[in-house]
């Protein structure tokens, strides 16, 4: 259809066919006043700001309900319209602060940074807000000239919501946009909030006033981000200010791809948002700020000296690290796949060129299994006519595929689902299949007889999450594209430079004999190799506490490069703030060894240099680690729960995120096993006991979590970053046995001999 012709303000205006007089005003640059209406959002019409005077029409209709018609002619402006907005905007602050909205001293508390006289212990106006020359309705007040209330006041005197992570929730400031609502429903698909009550008694808010951590909130901070006042504000930057710089990016945690503006203030990282037409993760929106934070950066490097890590010079750190290198009979270089193209390829020539070894390795293995996606991005999702999951968990991690298997559904394709473990996708499937973990090939005949009868027309697409290596084997059988989910950030740039042991080399599950290790983000050892000597180039301060050498490394927010993404395609990564303290790429840190390293291959007597006499550190330091093992000879388990353990999806670089970013602990749950309800009473145990999982091994120990997440009869551990080896080089897995496989869970008791390794 061609496009409408209509005229609004005396200006003849074109628009698309379908669009309200609100999206035609605004595509032609005038701006009409609303507060509820959202560019991402479906008409709502709640605030009536927008009323407008169409000729021919009685009344005044709403801006953003209206449809857009030919020949339409639109008044935005006049006496009657501006009487009407100013009344019912009074009517939205009868609920609101408004302690400094209309005061006439406002330019001099916002020059000398707020008025004494009007200070409070409680939000009151617009000073004492944290979003304070941000927010809509402040700026409307001013717009449309409000001076003053003529309606009865109710200020609703309601408690600050903090209970769960990421953001607060303040209802004493909530103007009823349901912008909130919307997004949560139309965009996210988790309708996890809602309108609650009628009338004054209004409010926003879940089923049952539960937190919304037993909801489906996926915590992806949309509703944040469309909330026109600070009803929904941002903990860890409640009190920051304006952002005064933005980049858009590439999201570091994940190689899905996302783009990502990273806002800061004052050299530091203070927000994140999604770039327009895109959706974030709970991981990808909230954890930027606080994993860059400098409270948990390592910002100098570290020599050990005396049993002591101390801080140094880039030149002595340097020079320790090339004479402990240089004497190595066998080095080993580990690389996060997490690492930027760039820094990949200086390591890999490092190690293979400078240091001349074989044994080259990174985590990939351990973010799921290696597969090149059939999938060119997530529009092949959208457009498929049938979508197959398994074993997905989606909720708070790569969350954006689960959004484009709504929206093919929504486009009329069939979700069939081969899930051990219940997720969002439970009420939404055609067809729903749970074989015990770790049998899931067992469902592929009802699965394939299911899709012959439905006809399906158009691709198929098989999504498999990273805790299972059955997507190949189900993708084949239904002729369907793969796309398998991995947790490592650039594990394509990890395949396509090649970033593993060369001949006659060993990946790093074999490096006990090494004696010297480099590492290029945090190992998964809850130990170094013994008696090796360690340099560690990390970002995270509690990383590499064994390290002989320690080098701080910059961040995502402080280097720029490119990574490969899922779908091979080439992302780019922009810096948003400097380097902090003494920070260094990898690549840079690679060139300037090779350089050391180089300069002592002239050096025949091949002794130990001044400055590694001082490294020297025969003697093991203490370290956090891993889940409590108890290596015992125990009777073999027959009629035990099932125990299914996966690697910790919360990590970067090789780190805990969680232990940076505690809002993602309920998320994480590393170092807890997952226990349902039915089975917690049956074995008289409770959320948050430390229970012993038993094999004919020996046994781990571990923090119960009570959830209905897992299946009865299945226990779910979560392992991790840093557990898979105890002090002694035993494989967690050794201890644990088949996976799964059959356990007895027991109440934890005092230890025994031998140490303990805790979760």
């Amino acid at each position: 259809m061609s496009d409408l012709t209509l005229t609004i303000d005396g200006r003849e205006v074109t628009c698309a066919p379908g669009a309200t007089l609100l999206q035609a005003a605004a595509a032609a640059g005038i701006d009409i006043p609303n507060l509820c209406a959202h560019p991402t959002l479906k008409p709502f019409g709640r605030c009536r700001l927008c009323l407008v005077e169409v000729k021919g029409l009685r009344g005044y209709p709403s801006a953003c309900t209206t449809p857009a018609a030919q020949g339409m002619e639109v008044t935005t402006e006049s006496l009657a319209l501006a009487a009407l907005r100013r009344d019912a905007l009074e009517l939205v602050l009868t609920e609101h602060p408004t302690g400094c909205l209309m005061c006439g001293h406002q330019d001099d508390c916002l020059d000398h940074h707020g008025c004494a006289a009007r200070r409070s212990g409680a939000v009151t106006g617009c000073r004492f807000c944290p979003k304070d020359q941000q927010c809509e309705l402040q700026a409307m007040v001013e717009r449309l000239g409000v001076h003053d209330i003529t309606f009865p006041v109710r200020y609703r005197g309601l408690p600050i919501d903090r209970r769960d992570p990421f953001f607060d929730r303040d209802y004493n400031l909530c103007i009823l946009c349901a912008r909130c609502v919307r997004a949560c429903d139309e965009r996210r698909h988790a309708g996890a909030i809602a309108l609650t009550y009628r009338g004054s008694d209004a409010l926003v808010g879940t089923a049952y006033n539960r937190p919304l951590l037993a909801t489906e909130c996926q915590f992806c901070g949309a509703c944040v981000d469309v909330c026109p006042t600070a009803s929904l504000a941002e903990r860890v930057n409640k009190w920051v200010g304006t952002p005064t710089g933005a980049v858009e990016t590439s999201c570091p945690f994940c190689p899905l791809g996302c783009r990502v503006e990273l806002h800061s203030l004052d050299g530091q990282v203070v927000g994140a948002r999604p770039l327009d037409g895109q959706e974030l993760c709970a991981v990808g929106r909230f954890a930027p700020v606080e994993a860059a934070l400098a409270e948990n950066r390592l910002l100098a490097p570290q020599v050990r000296r005396g049993g002591r890590l101390v801080e140094v010079e880039w030149e002595e750190a340097l020079e320790a690290t090339a004479a402990g290198l240089a004497q190595a009979v066998t080095c080993a270089v580990y690389a996060s796949a997490d690492l930027l193209n760039e820094d990949l390829a200086a390591i890999a020539a490092l190690a293979r060129e400078t240091l001349a070894t074989p044994h080259l390795d990174t985590d990939v293995a351990l973010g799921g299994p290696d597969q090149v996606a059939g999938v060119s991005g997530l529009d092949d999702i959208e457009q498929a006519g049938l979508v197959v999951t398994v074993r997905t968990d989606l909720r708070y991690r790569q969350t954006p595929v689960q959004l484009a298997v709504h929206r093919a559904v929504a486009a009329g394709a069939k979700l069939a689902c081969i899930e051990p473990f219940a997720n969002d996708f439970r009420h939404r499937a055609d067809l729903w299949l749970a074989p015990e973990p770790g049998r899931e090939i067992d469902a592929l005949d009802e699965l394939c007889a299911a899709a012959a009868a439905w006809e399906v027309e158009g691709p198929r697409v098989v999504i498999a999450g990273s805790a299972t290596d059955a997507g190949a084997a189900v993708a084949a059988r239904l002729g369907a594209a793969l796309l398998q989910l991995h947790e490592r950030a650039n594990v394509g740039g990890v395949r396509a430079l090649g970033v593993a042991p060369g001949e006659g080399g060993t990946g790093l599950a074999d490096w006990a004999g090494v004696d010297a290790l480099l590492s290029f983000g945090r190992p998964p050892f809850a130990h170094k190799p013994a008696g090796a000597f360690w340099v560690c180039h990390t970002d995270a301060l509690a990383d590499g506490s064994e390290a002989d050498v320690l080098l701080p490394a910059t961040m995502f927010a402080e280097e720029g490069g490119t990574l490969t993404d899922l779908f091979g395609r080439r992302q780019q990564r922009v810096a948003a703030v400097a380097p902090p303290g003494e920070t260094r790429p990898a690549h840079v840190v690679c060139a300037q060894l090779a350089e050391r390293l180089d300069e002592r291959r002239g050096d025949p007597c091949g002794r130990p240099s001044a400055s590694m006499t001082t490294v020297a550190s025969p003697e093991r330091a203490t370290t956090r680690v891993a889940p409590t093992v108890h290596v015992t000879v125990n009777t073999p388990v027959q009629d035990g729960l099932l125990l299914v353990r996966d690697y910790s999806r919360y990590t970067h670089l090789g780190s805990n995120l969680a232990e940076r970013v505690p809002g993602l602990i309920p998320f994480a749950a590393d170092g807890g096993v997952r226990v349902h309800p039915d089975d917690a009473l049956d074995l008289e145990v409770r959320d948050g006991d430390d229970v012993r999982i038993e094999t004919a091994v020996g046994s781990v120990e571990a923090r119960v979590i009570v959830t209905e997440a897992t299946r009865k009869g299945t226990l779910w551990l979560v392992v991790p970053p840093v557990a898979e080896v105890r002090p002694d080089g035993m494989p967690l897995a050794a201890v644990l046995g088949a996976n799964p496989g059959r356990v007895r869970l027991r109440r934890a008791v005092p230890a025994g001999e031998g140490g303990r390794v805790h979760v």
